[in-house]
């Protein structure tokens, strides 16, 4: 099989980049470990990836950072140079990626590109390298536009996917429902399961012993859901501590809650292996139901832990009956399914189906599919 070689354009943002730009924030656990996740299937399809970062992180200072080099998964990642400084800093990172993809195409011919959704520091490099070297082009779509706020940034956004759509090549969707955008060949990809978690999973012995432990690791926003298992605690009577992980700007005064903050990843992982609810709230009375998927869950469902879920359809689409859940976003219904979990002393069964869920989306299983599309 004729190796491909394959430039993926992204905002991946490593730990390594955070400590030298400086802005935790931006990072997200889940969005990297998609990107590493689609770098290590193809990497087990015979393909050679160049991982270019725009490295944006959403500051707002006067400072110049230059170009980094690091590994991801044992392929190149790049980070381009960036300033600090709004719209100039998307215009300086479209250059320098331009300019770092041309640099890559001179040494080694690329076959494709993936981009990462229809963010014009990404989306306009792929197009102009199409224009200028015939290469096929694939859109990650992710997310969309629809949770933003109208703003002069959603209205860049929109006006790029309008420009950018009608030259790609194929398309990879997060949910099953936004295949319906394209009409080019189109895979949905909605995560990858990290192997060597999945073999950390399997080699630990779990600490049971303690006291019944919820964990919540995502977002912590009205969209995520968090507040909907803020508001259920109220009717969860008996015994538990509720451990939430990332970010800031939440507040209870509930005495079981710990607000973790950011962790080391190494740790995160350490919790959800341990606990014994693992909880993805995200609302399905949103938008941003339509164009996204929970990709925490490919996170828990390693673990073999018991995990409650909304009833996004394209979760229940996904995961069927592998996963428990609530419907109409509600409080009292979410802690009605916790306090089965707790009761019962048992997972249904579960631990088979979410053992089958990994297996149907291991790196070698994902890149066979990605393949199927690329040009």
């Amino acid at each position: 099989m004729t190796m491909k070689h394959i430039v993926y354009l992204n905002n991946y943002i490593g730990s390594e980049i955070v400590s030298v730009r400086n802005n935790q924030s931006a990072c997200s656990q889940a969005a990297n470990n998609k990107i590493a996740g689609i770098v290590i299937s193809l990497k087990k399809n015979s393909c050679k990836i160049d991982v270019i970062s725009s490295g944006l992180l959403g500051y707002n200072r006067l400072a110049i950072y230059r170009r980094f080099v690091s590994q991801l998964k044992g392929e190149r990642l790049t980070y381009s140079s960036a300033i600090g400084i709004p719209l100039i800093s998307t215009i300086w990172s479209m250059l320098a990626c331009f300019h770092e993809l041309k640099r890559i195409h001179k040494i080694d011919n690329i076959d494709n590109i993936i981009f990462y959704n229809f963010k014009p520091e990404v989306a306009f490099v792929a197009y102009w390298a199409k224009r200028k070297y015939g290469i096929p082009i694939t859109v990650e779509y992710e997310d969309g536009i629809s949770d933003l706020k109208p703003s002069f940034k959603t209205w860049i956004m929109k006006k790029t996917e309008e420009l950018i759509m009608p030259h790609i090549d194929s398309a990879i969707t997060v949910n099953s429902f936004a295949e319906k955008k394209f009409s080019v060949p189109v895979e949905t990809i909605r995560g990858v399961i990290d192997s060597d978690f999945y073999n950390k999973c399997h080699a630990s012995k779990k600490n049971k012993n303690g006291i019944f432990t919820i964990l919540y690791s995502g977002g912590l926003n009205q969209k995520r859901g968090i507040y909907v298992l803020l508001d259920s605690l109220k009717y969860i009577k008996f015994p538990c501590k509720i451990q939430i992980t990332g970010g800031e700007g939440i507040k209870t005064d509930d005495s079981r809650v710990e607000l973790l903050g950011y962790l080391e990843y190494a740790k995160v992982q350490e919790l959800m292996i341990n606990a014994d609810v693992l909880v993805q709230a995200q609302l399905v009375d949103s938008p941003f139901a339509s164009e996204s998927f929970p990709s925490k869950l490919f996170e828990y469902i390693p673990t073999g832990n018991s995990i409650v879920s909304s009833a996004l359809p394209d979760v229940v689409c996904f995961a069927k009956d592998a996963l428990f859940y609530y419907d109409n976003d509600s409080a009292e219904e979410l802690a009605d399914v916790i306090s089965n979990i707790y009761y019962q002393h048992d997972n249904r069964g579960k631990e088979e189906k979410l053992e089958e869920l990994c297996r149907e989306n291991m790196p070698p299983m994902v890149g066979k599919r990605l393949m199927k599309i690329l040009a």
